[in-house]
């Protein structure tokens, strides 16, 4: 498997791994938020009593627990639902708020293995760990202030892929390396592959691709298929090739 032939099936794994527990995270968070909503508005609502309208100078009370059948909750001393324990789907989660009462960080552990999530005080998740093929691989996902544009990297047996994404979720950058070498892609706004820089086993090159995907010239070491007898040659860290749209050599040096 060459370089990018190997970057794309990384990414196509975490893609799909990704929305599998993203999904089953997005629960978790919902009803943590859920829970932390209620347990303000409850506090929010609760009627004063006489001792609250004759005493305002009493001490304010430590931490307590609240316990019912489906979560145990914490609220701070201004009577602030903070932190949140429950059971959701296949998993429980435990979500944790400041003192605003906005979640700000949510950990989940189900079927499909632990999820880590952080989030800004405006309640946009900026930060996920997971882990991919039954807990087997760790992958982390960083988030720009609108959820978008994202920073993904994750690591696996044959090595480690990061992964740089725009605010319309296309990739624009593929950072990949295993024992047979590393690559870098980058991708143009329609998410076809332009510049391939790696180095393998051969040597290091440096590729350009057109709109089409074609390529057109290559800086470094490339197999060369003849057109007439099929045989390949392989050309030195030295060349550089220039390719019409059929994959021909129009010019080459040396």
């Amino acid at each position: 498997m060459d370089g990018m032939a190997m970057v794309e099936h990384r990414l196509q794994r975490m893609e799909r791994h990704q929305r599998i527990l993203y999904g089953w995270m997005v629960g978790i968070v919902a009803l943590a938020g859920l829970t932390l909503a209620m347990g303000q508005a409850a506090q929010t609502s609760r009627p004063a009593t006489t001792e609250d309208r004759s005493d305002s100078k009493r001490p304010r009370e430590d931490f307590r627990f609240v316990e019912t059948a489906e979560r145990i909750q914490l609220f701070d001393q201004d009577e602030k639902l903070r932190l949140t324990l429950g059971e959701c789907g296949d998993g429980v989660g435990l979500a944790i708020a400041d003192s605003r009462g906005q979640a700000r960080l949510v950990l989940a552990v189900g079927d499909g293995g632990p999820y880590l999530s952080m989030f800004d005080d405006r309640g946009q998740e900026r930060v996920g760990l997971m882990f991919l093929d039954d807990g087997q691989y760790p992958l982390v996902r960083m988030f720009d202030k609108n959820g978008k544009g994202s920073v993904l990297l994750a690591s696996e047996n044959e090595g480690a892929t990061l992964r740089f994404s725009d605010s319309n979720e296309r990739i624009r950058t593929a950072i990949g390396h295993t024992i047979h070498g590393s690559t870098v892609v980058m991708f143009d706004d329609n998410g076809k592959e332009r510049i391939d820089v790696g180095t393998n086993k051969f040597g290091p090159s440096i590729r350009i691709l057109d709109q089409e995907g074609h390529e057109r010239a290559t800086l470094g070491v490339s197999l060369i298929e003849g057109k007439r007898d099929g045989a390949v040659t392989q050309r030195p860290e030295s060349s550089f090739i220039l390719f019409d749209r059929s994959s021909s050599v129009i010019w080459k040096a040396p």
